[in-house]
């Protein structure tokens, strides 16, 4: 488990850096603009007009109670995308483990440990799981 969370860390460091490094397009503006709205009318109205879900506005509107820094206002997507390389290694884990519960050779524990590692670290460096959607 070690391995995994230390993978999710390289992960969430290549997304900082990515993230710091790309600017933020009109929409991701348009986010952080509706979410600092001190009237509750306007936010209710973008709401409406918005894919995202109420908890955004509302983790966004918190965030930005912190300071303001697009990693800021990006670590709601920066977070939950480092966690799903952990949530790939145990998915991996246990298709593995599943699949070679027959096996009886004593090196298969350490080989599924190391392939599960293995998938998770293909995801952390992946160009399109690296990507810091707006």
């Amino acid at each position: 488990m070690w391995s995994l969370a230390s993978i999710a860390a390289v992960s969430l460091l290549i997304r900082a850096h990515i993230g710091s490094l790309e600017f933020m397009d009109f929409d991701e503006w348009q986010q952080v603009f509706m979410a600092s709205a001190p009237r509750w009318k306007d936010l209710a109205y973008e709401l409406n007009a918005e894919a995202h879900p109420p908890a955004f506005y509302l983790l966004l509107k918190a965030l930005l109670m912190l300071g303001h820094s697009k990693l800021l206002y990006r670590c709601i997507a920066l977070v939950p995308g480092a966690g799903s390389v952990v949530v790939i290694g145990i998915i991996a884990r246990k298709l593995l483990r599943s699949s070679a519960s027959g096996s009886s050779r004593p090196g298969s524990a350490r080989a599924r440990s190391k392939s599960s590692a293995g998938a998770s670290a293909m995801c952390a460096i992946s160009r399109s799981f690296c990507w810091v959607p707006g």
